[in-house]
């Protein structure tokens, strides 16, 4: 069962699916965590977790704003940003990076439906589809929105908007699945029907009251499927 089930409004019939990536299908986040804090302890900064946590869902462009905000005055942010890419480049091409649970029966469950699956990442297009290609996943879409294709980061809707464009599909028969903060309130702005599987942050009491789903397995969205 879902951890909540606060959605208030009137389901409709589920015609495609928009996937997040990082942390939603692939266990990326919590590389990208590790790299992030290994890389804060060496330049000596004893406070950035809670920066990372404030960028979760976020484009580069966005991201690379918020650090340079926080390190202001105490690191260069851009060679921050290219240590972090370096170190975290390295750990996830030593090998694939390992499929969320769930996520390969919920593909198959849309498969076996005809429904359309779109991914709608943040990162940028050539990036994620090479994570999603040594995964094993890259086949199951139709469709891959980077971050580098929309000029608003999430939260804006703008990358979902996309995503249902690229499928024909209109927003209110799409389920749209996230794990962070950002993505669901980017998925909820572009009218979608909005599922969370928290990953490296759950949920507080305000986002709740967007009325999304969440779930603690991403297989659960099985069952608003029609068959």
């Amino acid at each position: 069962m879902p951890i909540s089930q606060v959605n208030s409004k009137t389901p409709v019939t589920i015609k495609a699916a928009i996937f997040d990536m990082d942390g939603l299908l692939i266990d990326s986040e919590r590389l990208a965590l590790e790299t992030f804090m290994e890389l804060a302890q060496d330049y000596r900064l004893d406070d950035m977790r809670q920066v990372y946590l404030r960028v979760i869902g976020m484009n580069s462009k966005a991201i690379n704003a918020i650090v340079a905000e926080a390190l202001h005055g105490r690191a260069d942010p851009v060679r921050f940003m290219a240590d972090w890419t370096v170190s975290y480049n390295e750990k996830i091409h030593r090998e694939p990076v390992p499929v969320k649970p769930g996520v390969e029966a919920l593909l198959a469950a849309l498969a076996a439906r005809n429904i359309p699956a779109a991914v709608a990442t943040s990162t940028g297009t050539e990036m994620a589809t090479d994570k999603l290609r040594r995964s094993g996943l890259l086949d199951n879409f139709q469709s891959l929105i980077g971050g580098d294709q929309v000029a608003n980061s999430k939260p804006a809707p703008d990358i979902y908007l996309r995503a249902a464009n690229a499928l024909d599909i209109a927003p209110s028969h799409c389920v749209a699945m996230e794990d962070s903060p950002n993505g669901v309130r980017a998925a909820v702005a572009a009218g979608m029907q909005v599922v969370q599987i928290p990953d490296q942050l759950q949920p507080d009491a305000e986002l709740l009251t967007l009325g999304h789903r969440v779930y603690d397995s991403i297989d659960r969205v099985i069952d608003l499927l029609v068959d």
